[in-house]
């Protein structure tokens, strides 16, 4: 009988992964190893290539300008401000008498000259009021010069020759009422100009100081505009100044008023200027624009297309130096017309 045995087999080695994922030490290690390799790769490689080569300088393509000398000479600087043109003389009519209207002889929009009637009133009883007062003149002058005589005489006292008197000034002074009652019942002009307006109709009740129109002398104009602080010591009175219309009339003023004091409220001063407009052709009332000469000083004459604005807003030209380079310069302009403007700075 033939017997047997057996032997257990021996366990098998664990695989390198196994013990990677046994040990963090281990893993931690190759990990920073693989960063080491990766790093001295690129190293060994940028050293085998040599250094990068640098980029080529770009060239900046130079451009021709166009210039021009342009030498300073006198210019006028001219103040320039917004005013406003009305006539010099507007008055309102208005009744001196009470009375009901019994005749208008011209009519509204019409061009008087002075003296003429503009209204005239109702005479009422206001000539038999005259007629009175010339009476009571006459009487109180008869007993004025009989009380005289009989006081050379002896036969009157002295108090009744100053009684007398008295009462011959009294009806002086009757007389003088009377007769400006019925000079009253016709307004008339004070003066030439157009009657621009007329409140009354035939018939209508007046009493003393009712409107009766508007009377406008435009013969002379007066254009009001008010000038800053720092501009105010180059305007005087006396000189000369330019106005254009909004309406499009072009006129010649001079400077009449230059207020002492600054309106509190904008800090500007009120300047007049007295425009002739001897036909009355100019409306009165209307917006202008008022150029007044303010002194010589050096300036240029350039085409507005040279002006350009620097990053800050800076109105400038560019010139142009000795070597070549460009240079922005701040300027001030001093007057423009159609043609260009003059610049100082």
């Amino acid at each position: 009988m033939t017997s047997s045995s057996s032997h257990p087999a021996s366990p098998k080695a664990p695989g390198l992964f196994t013990r990677i994922r046994r040990s963090p030490t281990l893993l931690a290690g190759l990990i920073g190893a693989a960063l080491a390799i990766w790093m001295l790769s690129g190293t060994f490689a940028g050293e085998a290539g040599g250094p990068p080569e640098e980029a080529a300088p770009v060239e900046r393509e130079l451009f021709a300008v166009q210039t021009r000398l342009s030498t300073a000479s006198p210019v006028e600087r001219v103040l320039t401000v917004q005013a406003t043109a009305e006539a010099e003389r507007i008055l309102a009519l208005r009744a001196e008498a009470s009375g009901a209207v019994a005749e208008l002889p011209v009519q509204r929009g019409a061009r008087v000259s002075e003296g003429d009637v503009i209204v005239r009133l109702s005479e009422e009883d206001r000539r038999a009021r005259l007629d009175q007062a010339n009476a009571q003149l006459a009487q109180a002058q008869q007993d004025y010069d009989a009380a005289s005589r009989l006081a050379e005489r002896g036969y009157a006292s002295e108090s009744r020759v100053r009684t007398a008197f008295a009462a011959l000034e009294s009806a002086r002074a009757g007389v003088r009422v009377a007769e400006e009652g019925v000079a009253n019942l016709e307004i008339r002009a004070p003066f030439g100009g157009i009657l621009d307006s007329l409140d009354v109709e035939m018939g209508e009740f007046l009493r003393v100081g009712d409107p009766i129109g508007r009377l406008v002398d435009s013969r002379q104009l007066i254009a009001e505009a008010r000038i800053s602080q720092t501009d105010v010591r180059n305007v005087v009175v006396g000189g000369g100044a330019h106005v254009e219309l909004v309406t499009g009339e072009s006129l010649e003023g001079e400077v009449r008023y230059v207020a002492a004091n600054a309106d509190p409220a904008t800090r500007t001063f009120l300047v007049e200027i007295a425009i002739d407009n001897d036909d009355a052709s100019a409306p009165s009332g209307v917006s202008a624009q008022v150029s007044i000469p303010t002194g010589l000083t050096p300036g240029h004459f350039i085409s507005p297309a040279i002006l350009a604005l620097d990053t800050d807003g800076v109105l400038g030209v560019k010139t142009v130096d000795d070597d070549g380079v460009v240079h922005f310069v701040s300027v001030e302009i001093i007057r423009a017309d159609d043609n260009g403007v003059w610049i100082a700075g």
